[in-house]
């Protein structure tokens, strides 16, 4: 059973909602007590504006590599959004440096929800990386919240296909699109078909946390903190959302990590 378009669009919302709720409570666990400067790697169709609004931020600076993103984003809001890949050297790239002069100068990078695109390669993931580095001050952070491929990889050792349900109607599926799964290799270029409510079929590599924080040194980065999201759950910010199993067994697929630029 498929379900009607108002309803798809409500449980977007409300995971939307849960997941925004979760990101705002890692950034408060980090956020300086003075103002602060941010920017916001793959910004997506959320309205981070009224996100950070909730932050004393002195700057917020969104980089998409997608134009239809960023439009969405600079109609909403005040803020400076730029057209780059942070797949690449974005340093190189005249649309970043005609608004970002020089290196070092944010408080805070984030990554979230998108983190599995930078695994398709090492070359992406080295770039991804480096432009952190390269963008953060000394001691500043980068969050980084998305799907776990560790955790994707224990389930589909298990059933080749997952697929949940809400009463009888469909809410989201992964399917293994790999041979091996190496928890001490990087794993690049790993794939997996990932659908919420039927016909919005994607493929996602998988992301290898343990290879994130295996290699933060190599870039001057350092472990804070790392988490299930799981466990920001369960406080009245984040379980009052209506969510069902099904929807929530998908939140929990992703994991929080923080490192830090020394």
């Amino acid at each position: 059973m498929e379900l009607c378009f108002k309803k798809v669009h409500k449980i977007l919302k409300m995971v939307s909602r849960f997941l925004n709720n979760i990101s705002h409570k890692v950034i408060s666990e980090i956020v300086p007590n003075n103002n602060f400067d941010v920017l916001m790697l793959d910004v997506g169709f959320d309205d981070f504006n009224k996100f950070w609004s909730k932050f004393n931020t002195d700057r917020i600076i969104g980089v998409d590599s997608k134009n239809k993103n960023l439009d969405v984003l600079t109609f909403r809001g005040k803020h400076d959004y730029i057209l780059t890949d942070a797949k690449k050297n974005i340093f190189e790239d005249h649309e970043f440096t005609s608004k970002i002069q020089k290196k070092y100068s944010f408080d805070i990078v984030t990554s979230f929800y998108s983190i599995e695109r930078y695994f398709d390669s090492y070359t992406s993931y080295n770039n991804l990386m480096t432009n952190v580095s390269s963008n953060l001050k000394k001691g500043g952070y980068f969050v980084i919240i998305g799907f776990s491929g560790e955790k994707i990889n224990t389930l589909l050792s298990q059933n080749p296909l997952i697929e949940k349900y809400y009463k009888r109607s469909f809410i989201w599926s992964i399917e293994k699109n790999y041979d091996t799964y190496d928890l001490n290799k990087p794993n690049f270029d790993v794939n997996i078909k990932y659908s919420v409510l039927k016909g919005l079929i994607k493929n996602k590599c998988l992301s290898n946390f343990d290879y994130i924080v295996d290699t933060a040194q190599n870039y001057n980065l350092e472990v804070i903190s790392q988490k299930s999201l799981e466990n920001y759950y369960g406080n009245n910010h984040t379980r009052n959302q209506e969510l069902t199993k099904s929807e929530l067994d998908l939140c929990f697929l992703n994991d929080v990590l923080v490192l830090k630029k020394y």
